[in-house]
């Protein structure tokens, strides 16, 4: 490399400073979709015998809200080890992808990145990553993704912890802040179906994802005499097994969930992978944005919403006219909202 390449090259290269103020700025729309899945696993916490201490660490542990959520449901039911760690990993086989698709922005990484900050891989770090085109440069990638799923993590936790502490009092507001992540994702996904390849997969995967969801029956729910503070009464020797089952499930849920995340990023590298499947690669994302919104739309316990179906078809319209996440956000909720009030 010549001295003209290398100052180039430094010219192209984000410094810290700017790579943190970058991915914080990126990450502003997405915290409007983590604050009402965050808020419903920390009354979940709340709720259940799993201990806060224990609840509020397995957030940045584990780092997949959906997958959090479902440990917490699952323990208090009473299923075993093996069997929450199986549904977290089946809820979680997303990752696989997310990791097949970021695969060539790992690659020519020093082996502890490679090996650590996979576990970053989740839908909002996904989204946000393979929408911008300024991050080829590898130092850029690092730092923004180091920033980027570090601020992620913290906010995350936080809002989790908030949950713990106030959910139960946020009372009316849950159905427009349920629309939140359907809201985010389409205003993410919609401007990138641009040619036919990107608007079949999300289109497919959006249609059997919608008829799966809504075709499906809702789990059924664990109950058990609640008195103050909504926790179950267990007795002592049940209260320690308790415990030291959802501890058990916890570490099995942070291990399987960094093994799906490093699997096609460093065990197995997509690199290796066939030559259709690495042509697919760039259409994973609409896909999976599309199938994760069809599954809000029509896999609640509520049935399908008339607001949410609105909200949707205008946060998309807005997203896809605009290109604005913002904007098409905004006008999705407050689409939501008056149709609440109506």
């Amino acid at each position: 490399m010549t001295v003209g390449q290398s100052a180039g090259l430094a010219r192209t290269r984000w410094p810290w400073p700017r790579a943190t103020r970058v991915a914080g700025t990126d990450l502003l729309p997405v915290l409007v979709a983590l604050a009402p899945l965050g808020l419903v696993v920390g009354v979940t916490v709340r709720q259940t015998a799993v201990g806060t201490l224990l609840g509020v660490a397995a957030a940045p542990a584990i780092f997949a809200g959906t997958a959090h959520l479902s440990l917490l449901t699952l323990l208090q039911s009473g299923a075993g080890v093996v069997a929450v760690v199986g549904s977290v990993a089946v809820i979680n086989a997303r990752m696989v992808l997310y990791a097949a698709a970021l695969e060539s922005r790992f690659r020519g990484q020093p082996p502890w990145f490679r090996w650590l900050a996979p576990h970053f891989v989740v839908d909002q770090t996904f989204a946000l990553v393979t929408a911008r085109e300024d991050l080829t440069d590898a130092v850029t990638f690092r730092r923004y993704w180091l920033a980027l799923g570090s601020m992620l993590a913290v906010v995350w936790t936080s809002i989790v912890g908030l949950g713990v502490l106030v959910g139960p009092a946020l009372g009316t507001g849950g159905g427009v802040l349920a629309f939140a992540p359907v809201a985010v994702f389409l205003a993410m996904v919609a401007p990138r179906l641009t040619d036919r390849p990107a608007l079949t997969a999300a289109g497919v995967a959006g249609a059997v994802t919608g008829v799966l969801a809504y075709s499906g029956t809702p789990a059924g729910r664990h109950t058990c005499p609640r008195r103050g503070g909504g926790r179950c009464r267990r007795g002592h020797a049940d209260t320690e097994e308790d415990t030291m089952t959802a501890l058990l499930a916890s570490v099995g849920a942070v291990a399987v969930t960094w093994v799906l995340r490093v699997l096609l990023i460093t065990l197995v590298p997509a690199a290796r992978l066939p030559g259709v499947v690495q042509r697919a690669l760039p259409h994973i994302g609409p896909a999976t944005l599309m199938a994760l919104v069809a599954a809000a739309l029509f896999g609640s316990s509520a049935g399908v919403r008339p607001a949410f179906l609105a909200g949707a078809l205008l946060t998309g319209a807005v997203a896809w006219w605009r290109g604005n996440i913002v904007l098409a956000t905004g006008v999705g909720l407050g689409t939501v909202a008056v149709f609440l009030l109506l």
